[in-house]
């Protein structure tokens, strides 16, 4: 066009495309001739999409607020060894929470953890939970409790290698509903 001229080699790697969209992706013939018929060129235009989503990380956060008890669904993923799954669950104050199983596309060295968590006004109760153990396999159990609440904190049951890092942080406030935070890295 007049706008874009084109005199030698060197002005055909200063052409600017305005805009472009996702239906524009494709392998194009551009043939340019500027105004004077002094030069021309020939040659193929790639436009590729936008770069693949596919690895980036999986993450639900769900909140409840504080008139009905929560529900947390079940979080389904197809895990990488590269993927990670964060999972959020914030408590409200005095109704029974449950927090359902996270489960993964598991492969032998993976297992399930499965926490459930209630709140002041009922007494805790977790269920135990089974993996296929090893005898290098670490138990971590984290119980924290704070002056005005008695919550009680399941075990955390890993199957861990050195390169793996399962973390769980349990917060308990004082005077104020606990908010839990659970973090599962690659494993």
């Amino acid at each position: 066009t007049h706008d874009h001229k084109i005199r030698n080699q060197d002005d055909i790697y200063t052409l600017e495309i305005p805009e472009l969209f996702m239906d524009d992706a494709g392998t194009y013939m551009v043939k340019a001739i500027n105004i004077d018929g002094e030069a021309k060129c020939e040659s193929i235009l790639t436009i590729l999409p936008a770069m693949n989503m596919m690895s980036m990380n999986t993450e639900q956060i769900n909140i409840q607020s504080n008139s009905f008890p929560p529900e947390f669904p079940q979080v389904f993923t197809d895990r990488k060894s590269s993927m990670k799954i964060e999972q959020t669950n914030i408590q409200s104050n005095s109704f029974q929470h449950e927090f359902p199983q996270v489960f993964t596309d598991r492969k032998p060295s993976m297992n399930i953890e499965q926490i459930n968590i209630q709140s002041n006004g009922f007494p805790p109760e977790f269920p135990q939970v089974f993996t296929n153990r090893k005898s290098s396999m670490n138990i971590e159990q984290i119980n924290i409790q704070s002056n005005s609440f008695q919550p009680g904190f399941p075990q955390v049951f890993t199957d861990r290698k050195p390169s793996m890092n399962i973390e769980q942080m349990n917060i308990q406030s004082n005077g104020f509903p606990p908010e839990f935070l659970q973090l599962f890295t690659d494993r």
